[in-house]
């Protein structure tokens, strides 16, 4: 059994308790570990440490206490862009927007944030491990499921999801970084079609 088919049932657990796709999940576990050739800790997938690389890396009993460590880290506060995204994007915006937070350091980055984590789910087909409601795999990226009779975009989805709890000038700055993003983001897909 590989790594990806012995760590996928911890992923699985770690979605159901975050929202974050199983392959972005297993990207970041095999990236940080040379897919468990070497582990920064005991039982430690993540490169979790114990307040910052000086302090040193955690030391789990288990695989499963990582989990549980793992959950808990990627929910500190830290990391609300990436559960957010989580909620409203695909994988790879999943796996940019960690690629764009503390954890990353700089390693998941080729020439832009989370490149290394796409890289992978592509490469080693992790997406296969993905499930939507009710084990439906996850359809190429598109608009929203208009789960609510409305016509949201997946910006104006992102926008209402990470604002609803930030007092108004976090808001503002958020929305022009958020606009910033999108327009980055339409840029690279032109020029990848023009590329094509």
């Amino acid at each position: 059994m590989g790594f990806y088919d012995t760590m996928e049932p911890y992923a699985q657990q770690a979605n159901t308790e975050t929202g974050i796709p199983v392959s972005v999940i297993l990207a970041q576990w095999g990236l940080e570990t040379g897919k468990g050739t070497h582990l920064a800790g005991k039982n430690n997938y993540a490169g979790i440490t114990k307040g910052g690389v000086s302090a040193g890396f955690v030391d789990y009993g288990s695989i499963s206490d990582f989990v549980a460590g793992w959950i808990k880290t990627i929910n500190n506060g830290y990391y609300r862009g990436v559960l957010n995204t989580a909620q409203v994007g695909t994988p790879e915006q999943t796996a940019q927007a960690l690629g764009d937070s503390p954890w990353d350091a700089g390693h998941y980055y080729i020439n832009y944030p989370g490149e290394k984590l796409i890289n992978l789910i592509n490469t080693d087909n992790l997406k296969q491990y993905d499930t939507g409601g009710g084990g439906v795999p996850f359809g190429p990226p598109g608009p929203p499921a208009n789960t609510k009779g409305d016509n949201k975009s997946l910006l104006d989805r992102a926008k209402a999801a990470v604002t609803e709890s930030l007092p108004d000038t976090s808001q503002i700055i958020l929305l022009v970084v958020l606009g910033l993003t999108a327009a980055t983001l339409i840029a690279l897909g032109a020029l990848n079609l023009v590329k094509d």
